[in-house]
């Protein structure tokens, strides 16, 4: 073989190997990037569940969780027809509006970052989601009903979209709106 030939041989073996090392670099830190806006996604995340347990938002859960722990066993003996008339009730007498408002900004705010990829999607499904879901179904008619005071459908539609899925999906699963039906045999089946 002569000089030319193992010089060609070796100036192409240098640039498949430049090239090889350029693709796998440029990989690696794409990778990199990724994993670090998910590690970022995450802390912000986190950042909620912080807030979630702290402050205004602290005090409001506080608030609902001692209106409602002493009525848990009548809460599920109310049939679905009454419950919303149950519930409404309670919320008055015990004065939770400030605390309903409270939370729906709160899981409102949580929707807009779970939704905007600032807040990571599964983590917050995890921490948040059954909380809200439980949060939305018991303050339901009193939801409701400032919906149509006001005139205004937004109301408490962030906690609503996000019981259901933070990324904005209308199927709400976990919500109790089914017929009263439905829901007098399901805590029956309960009981």
């Amino acid at each position: 073989m002569s000089l030319e030939k193992v010089k060609t041989v070796i100036d192409i073996a240098t640039s498949l190997a430049t090239t090889a090392a350029l693709v796998i670099g440029g990989c690696f830190g794409a990778y990199q990037y990724l994993e670090k806006a998910r590690d970022d996604r995450v802390k912000e995340t986190l950042a909620f569940f912080d807030r979630y347990n702290r402050d205004a938002v602290l005090k409001a859960r506080l608030e609902q969780n001692g209106a409602w722990d002493p009525l848990r066993k009548e809460e599920q003996r109310i049939p679905g027809s009454q419950y919303d008339g149950f519930t409404y009730r309670i919320i008055l007498e015990k004065k939770l509006e400030s605390s309903i408002s409270v939370l729906n900004d709160f899981y409102a705010a949580l929707r807009v970052c779970a939704t905007n990829d600032i807040c990571d999607h599964a983590v917050a499904l995890q921490l948040f989601q059954e909380d809200a879901c439980t949060f939305f179904n018991r303050n339901y008619s009193y939801i409701d009903a400032q919906r149509r005071d006001y005139q205004d459908s937004s109301i408490g539609l962030g906690t609503e979209r996000f019981a259901g899925d933070p990324e904005g999906s209308p199927e709400v699963s976990c919500m109790h709106k089914q017929p009263a039906k439905w829901y007098d045999r399901f805590l029956l089946k309960r009981r």
